[in-house]
């Protein structure tokens, strides 16, 4: 009993901490966007990542700025 709990404390600060990583990168990305007013369409975006996962040779979206 004693090793469950402490397999699912280790689990719980795990993801916690992974969420924490994921908070921050997407705040600094976030930030960045806000700055500089550049981002990549989703559509674009969506098709490279498609191209990607067939292993296909994509070339990476360009960011743009973002409309008014």
């Amino acid at each position: 009993m004693h090793a469950f709990i402490l397999d699912a404390i280790a689990q719980t600060v795990e993801q916690a901490e992974l969420d924490e990583a994921f908070q921050r990168i997407a705040e600094e990305r976030w930030t960045r966007v806000l700055n500089t007013g550049k981002t990549v369409p989703w559509d674009d975006a969506k098709a490279y990542l498609k191209a990607r996962a067939l292993g296909e040779r994509a070339r990476k979206p360009t960011a743009r700025k973002l409309r008014p």
